[in-house]
């Protein structure tokens, strides 16, 4: 039974009748007066966060519910929220440059898209959950770009768009598809790889399960773009003042049972602390997730000196500041190798049950990880020795050629998205040749 029609009834009657208050209100009465109250207030939000969302569409020129989303377009770009537009920012900005018109669905109210204003740009909130998804299912294009694994795997929720002529990802961190959930690319057309070492694993699943031959192209990774602007700005603010004698770590754990805190005692961490500055900065995620892990590590390092907390939402400065990084499962790691070439200890730590990841369908030599070859690693029976392993990567002692690394493994550093919107320029004006042809051909066989 539906109680919000009676609760209003109820509440229309209480302020069109307030009658004289009586001295005593009994406590059956108050609270049920209470849960009026508490109800009339989240249906007035209810609605009124419905109306929000109809007039951000309408802002955007969106109109109706699924107008938009029915339209053909050539290029469509989808984001699943706002915590992945360091990925799509560049591409937008290199397709608007190139005056290519595009859409840009999102399933963020506060995603950064939705507040450029441009006539080439059309920029849509399509909702959460199953509306989003239903929504997004009748978008007509030629090439959509994701950066969400899984859309189209059976068993998960985001079905493949059916009117999408070519889906296409690309990858949101260097860890490459050996990372991902089973599946995760099988329904994809074309994959924009960071670099051709993720071409290997690519083929060998697709030939493993009797799947057509993706188009695969190294691109470059689009966060970086951003990321190596930003680096650049810190350093140089960096270089002006004057350095601390003892070199400073960052400690950058992951959360949950693939960070070193869920695996290692805080002895290493006090170890570090008496002969480095120590700025340590779990993943955002631990915050919300594992706040009873953070607050027994913060209790064990109380009074332990050379510690900083670093719990500000962008690691930039962190980043910049420390002379090492020490992580474990991170991508955190090739972020620091690579942006600001400076080098990283990695922890050992054993996912045990990996039976859920493309990893456990690969054959040890296409585990595409770079992070493998960058990383100084630090089995679990040797953290009683992780000072003096500290101090010879500090030193360089075997330390990787970063820049020949680069050269060698990523495409387009620093200039990944102008060649993702190139890329999907191109292939929405080949896919639109093909057709013209196709119905050129067809025409002609219709008249004989």
């Amino acid at each position: 039974m539906n109680f919000i029609p009676i609760v209003l009834f109820s509440c229309f009657l209480l302020l069109a009748n307030p009658g004289t208050a009586a001295a005593y209100l009994d406590p059956s009465a108050g609270n049920a007066l209470v849960y009026i109250a508490v109800t009339l207030a989240g249906v007035l939000a209810y609605a009124a966060k419905g109306v929000f969302y109809r007039l951000v569409k309408l802002w955007n020129g969106k109109g109706g519910e699924g107008g938009a989303a029915a339209r053909s377009d050539g290029i469509a770009l989808f984001s699943e929220g706002k915590n992945y537009w360091n990925t799509f920012e560049t591409v937008v900005k290199s397709l608007i440059a190139r005056g290519k018109p595009f859409s840009y669905y999102t399933m963020d109210m506060e995603d950064p898209g939705l507040k450029i204003n441009n006539p080439l740009m059309r920029s849509q909130y399509i909702g959460e959950g199953s509306a989003a998804y239903a929504r997004l299912n009748r978008v007509a294009c030629r090439v959509m770009l994701a950066t969400t694994p899984n859309i189209g795997t059976p068993g998960y929720h985001l079905p493949r768009p059916a009117k999408v002529e070519f889906l296409f990802h690309v990858f949101h961190g260097s860890e490459g598809v050996s990372s991902y959930k089973k599946g995760a690319l099988d329904c994809y057309d074309g994959v924009g790889m960071v670099g051709s070492y993720a071409a290997p694993a690519l083929r060998y699943l697709e030939e493993k399960r009797g799947l057509p031959a993706k188009e695969l192209v190294p691109l470059g990774l689009p966060y970086w773009d951003g990321m190596l602007q930003q680096a650049e700005a810190y350093q140089a603010k960096l270089g002006e003042a004057p350095r601390p004698e003892r070199r400073t770590l960052l400690l950058a754990p992951s959360w949950s049972e693939k960070g070193f805190l869920s695996h290692y005692d805080t002895g290493f961490i006090k170890s570090l602390a008496s002969e480095f500055n120590l700025i340590l900065r779990p993943h955002p995620q631990s915050w919300i997730s594992e706040p009873g892990l953070l607050n027994r590590v913060k209790k064990e390092l109380e009074g332990t000196p050379n510690i900083t907390w670093d719990e500000a939402s962008d690691p930039a400065p962190s980043l910049a500041a420390s002379d090492l990084l020490i992580s474990d499962t991170s991508g955190v790691r090739m972020d620091y190798a690579v942006i600001y070439k400076k080098p990283v200890v990695s922890l050992e730590v054993k996912v045990e049950d990996v039976s859920s990841f493309e990893r456990a369908e690969l054959p040890a030599e296409y585990v595409d990880s770079l992070a493998d070859k960058v990383c100084v690693p630090i089995r679990a029976e040797e953290i009683g020795n992780i000072n003096a392993i500290v101090r010879a990567a500090l030193a360089g002692q075997g330390a990787l050629d970063l820049d020949a690394f680069v050269r060698e493994n990523i495409a387009n550093l620093g200039t990944a998205g102008e060649h993702v919107a190139d890329y999907l320029i191109q292939k929405c004006v080949a896919l639109s040749e093909a057709t013209a042809k196709e119905n050129v051909k067809e025409g002609v066989e219709h008249v004989v």
